[in-house]
């Protein structure tokens, strides 16, 4: 059974909420819905496309009922219906549900994460054909290669299995294969290198898939005041210093004063150049871009405490294995990476105070392929440091942990494989 199906069928019936999704967990959820339905004979549908009279894209939220209520998940469309999991109407009392709850059922939360990581990759994304495979997920282990992770759980842990035999088991679906194959490939799963990356290998993904949860915008919010107020504050001066959530800028327009609403895009028009038509759609790219730096910054933010501490520890490794050329490479290819990755983040900063001074179609242009053109590069780094630190502090939970013959074999076993080339790319990209 598929990894993210699993997770949802442990999920539904605990959440008891109402809840917003990207296209590809709401994907994901009426799959395993259908699936349900499929094995209780309750649909002659041959797949989920045929079934449902309606598509991921269409689904604007997903009411989960509470424990014990005997019901399924139901959609709220965005022209307003609701629909159960067999497609039958709803009425309206019956999509009722809290407000987002506090703490989301484990096995849902796993799922939306996984959206929010840079080293997990749900095939639920890509066009497969086997429904297996489909449920399945892209890893990427301590020694910064790929598995393909078909099951997972806390009793009988991860069945796990290289892209190059998936024919093995999967002997029916050699197409799956080849894209599984240069999936692999790939340095990082984050959703804006992944942008880039399918774009460039031709991968057609829903429009909505390749965002971040609202869990991650949320924890992102301490960083939009740093991109949104010197905007704002170009624009509209200090009639703008209240605007400083990543929802402020929209939330401008949402005012039920249309001609407040129609005075504040003039001014921007005025101040940008841009048409008034194209306004919201270029405060919504914006958006996006700002929140693609604060996620990486996040990220590495994330991991300093860990590269902090694994620093003292690999000179107290090197200081104790003199002859070994393990350590030196290890602290030497970490201190390339940490690095660069700071040099990009200084750099996308110096983009955005560029286009603050600007302030026009053409400065978001540029500010957008700068910031666009170090996704993959980025993301490839910060995922590795990411990758490596975990297993490192999984490993060595407190910097006196390990002898000196321990932490040699680490050195030269998992922690150097993968950097080398990781710093190759890394410089390139």
């Amino acid at each position: 059974m598929g990894i993210l199906r699993k997770a949802l069928r442990r999920a539904i019936g605990e959440a008891g909420a109402i809840m917003k999704f990207n296209t590809a967990i709401v994907r994901a959820i009426m799959q395993a819905q259908f699936d349900d339905l499929k094995r209780k004979k309750g649909t002659q549908a041959a797949t989920a496309e045929e079934h449902y009279p309606f598509g991921p894209q269409d689904v604007d939220e997903v009411f989960f009922p509470r424990p014990g209520e005997g019901r399924s998940p139901r959609f709220r469309l965005k022209d307003g219906r609701g629909l159960d999991v067999r497609g039958v109407p709803v009425e309206s009392g019956g999509m009722d549900g809290d407000d987002e709850p506090t703490v989301l059922a484990p096995a849902l939360q796993e799922m939306i994460d996984s959206w929010d990581v840079m080293d997990r990759l749900p095939l639920t994304l890509v066009p497969l054909s086997s429904t297996t495979l489909r449920g399945a997920r892209l890893i990427k282990t301590a020694k910064l290669e790929t598995m393909v992770e078909l099951h997972t759980d806390r009793t009988s842990g991860s069945l796990q299995v290289k892209p190059d035999h998936i024919h093995e088991a999967f002997p029916r679906f050699p197409d799956d294969q080849k894209l599984i194959r240069r999936l692999s490939d790939l340095h990082s799963y984050d959703v804006y290198s992944l942008r880039m990356n399918l774009r460039r290998m031709g991968i057609a993904v829903d429009d909505g898939a390749l965002e971040l949860s609202e869990t991650m915008k949320t924890r992102l919010d301490k960083y939009t005041p740093e991109f949104t107020l010197p905007l704002v504050r170009a624009i509209f001066g200090n009639d703008g210093a209240h605007i400083g959530d990543r929802q402020g800028l929209i939330r401008m327009f949402r005012d039920p004063d249309r001609a407040r609403v129609a005075e504040k895009l003039k001014q921007i028009s005025r101040k940008t150049g841009i048409a008034v038509e194209n306004i919201p759609a270029f405060l919504e790219r914006y958006a996006d871009v700002f929140l693609s730096v604060a996620y990486y910054q996040h990220n590495f933010e994330a991991i300093t405490p860990q590269l902090t501490r694994c620093g003292l520890w690999l000179r107290e490794a090197s200081a104790a294995a003199r002859h070994s050329p393990h350590g030196k490479r290890v602290e030497d290819a970490l201190g390339f990476l940490i690095t660069t990755v700071r040099e990009r983040l200084r750099l996308f900063r110096t983009s955005f105070s560029s286009f603050w001074t600007e302030m026009n179609a053409a400065a978001f242009e540029r500010l957008k392929d700068e910031i666009e053109g170090r996704y993959i590069g980025t993301g490839a780094m910060l995922c590795g440091l990411g990758v490596k630190m975990r297993h490192w502090s999984r490993t060595f939970h407190d910097s006196g942990a390990g002898g000196p013959a321990t932490r040699l074999q680490y050195l030269a076993s998992e922690m150097e494989p993968g950097l080398i080339k990781l710093c190759e790319f890394g410089a390139k990209a």
